[in-house]
């Protein structure tokens, strides 16, 4: 009905509410590897543990050739999400090491920040997580006795300085470039919220916070993790819209288009509601007779119908044909002979006939063709017009109109 909400709506309504709000709390909350995700797959501990020690730490949001121009920082880079790094974006943040501060990447091996940056690595077997370090050293290492690896990976690639287990294996890198270094951990769920309380994690952690000098700051990149894209870095750089477009510009892409196609659909546009506008039809007989033809059929009254209705156009004919209400069937039919033809008299002597001899259950096409002639015969009596005579002599009437 026009005007009246669809039950439907109550439904369809708070479910787009919801999907129109879900990205918002979404990229807050749930994105991988961010320090604003406070989920087992978040950096948000360490994050909130360095600003509770006083450390000078904060999210950078403003894209690599950004970066601040001043030496001594860190830049703590986990496991980006984007799939592509132009080589121009590569050689900024090289050139920002370069100019004497530290990159700390903890990223997969074969992922796209790894292979710009010749990091590599490979993993054997998963079920040796907690692993000896090497001590022989001095300093912050032998602070570290054992660290936990979810993933048991090692290093592949040739660096500077290697820190090896106990058993030689290369765990962790580091690569001097320029006035700057480069930490490559081949583990990101090290560090995660899961991971920094297992073993020797956080004493890790902390060494490589510690890198910051004078007015450094200890950066946590948040550009690489689908919230900000990295800024553009080099002249010819290929982009797709796919690179371009991070979750949440997809997500209100994908929200646009869905309120189109209901819009569309509340303005009845082809596919949508129906418009509501006025048909004008005209119903004949024929609708009426079939349908009660169908009803006196189902309930075996067919030939008590038709007598009935017999009955009714014969007493319309004998009133329009002037003659008495118990004139005799005889007579109607000399009568309708002589006022209104051979043949007509003779289609309704043969239709009175017709109906007289129908068998006890009469097929439901013969009730519709007889109750259909027998409404043609009444709407023939109604155009029926008798002729006045044109005698002068007499100066009146005859006697049958």
């Amino acid at each position: 009905m026009k005007g009246k909400i669809r039950p439907w709506l109550w439904v369809l309504v708070p479910i787009l509410l919801i999907a129109w709000l879900l990205p918002f709390g979404w990229n807050a909350s749930m994105v991988p590897y961010s320090s604003l995700t406070p989920s087992d797959r978040g950096v948000s501990g360490i994050y909130r543990l360095l600003e509770e020690r006083g450390e000078p730490v904060g999210r950078w949001e403003e894209g690599w050739d950004h970066l601040p121009e001043t030496r001594g920082h860190v830049l703590w880079i986990v496991e980006p999400s984007q799939r592509f790094f132009s080589p121009g974006e590569i050689d900024t943040l090289k050139q920002w090491v370069r100019n004497g501060n530290t990159l700390i990447v903890w990223a997969t091996f074969g992922r796209p920040l790894s292979d710009g940056l010749h990091l590599d690595g490979y993993e054997i077997d998963h079920r040796k997580k907690k692993v000896s370090m090497d001590r022989s050293g001095s300093g912050w290492k032998n602070e570290v006795e054992t660290l936990h690896f979810p993933r048991n990976r090692r290093l592949l690639s040739s660096m500077d300085e290697v820190w090896k287990d106990d058993q030689g294996i290369p765990r962790i890198g580091k690569r001097g470039i320029g006035k700057g270094a480069i930490y490559y951990i081949p583990e990101p769920d090290l560090i995660t919220n899961r991971g920094i309380g297992k073993e020797d994690n956080l004493a890790l952690a902390l060494y490589f916070a510690s890198l910051a000098k004078g007015d450094g700051r200890i950066w946590f990149d948040e550009t690489v993790h689908g919230m900000e894209a990295p800024s553009a870095g080099g002249a010819g750089e290929e982009r797709t819209l796919t690179t371009l477009m991070s979750p949440l510009l997809w997500w209100l892409f994908f929200q646009g288009t869905l309120l189109f196609f209901l819009w569309l659909y509340r303005n009845g546009k082809r596919f949508g509601a129906p418009r509501w506008e006025s048909v004008k039809e005209e119903r004949t007989g024929n609708e009426y007779i079939r349908a009660m033809a169908s009803l006196y059929q189902w309930a075996g009254v067919g030939q008590e119908s038709l007598a009935i209705q017999l009955e009714g156009v014969l007493r319309e004919t004998r009133s329009r044909l002037g003659l008495g209400s118990r004139s005799p069937l005889s007579k109607v039919l000399e009568q309708t002979e002589r006022r209104m033809g051979w043949v007509a008299a003779q289609r309704f002597r043969k239709l009175i006939r017709e109906i007289e001899n129908l068998p006890d259950t009469p097929k439901g096409s013969t009730l519709i063709r007889l109750s259909r002639d027998l409404q043609k015969w009444r709407e023939e009596l109604e155009g029926w017009r008798p002729k006045r005579s044109t005698s002068r002599e007499s100066g009146s009437f005859p006697t049958g109109f």
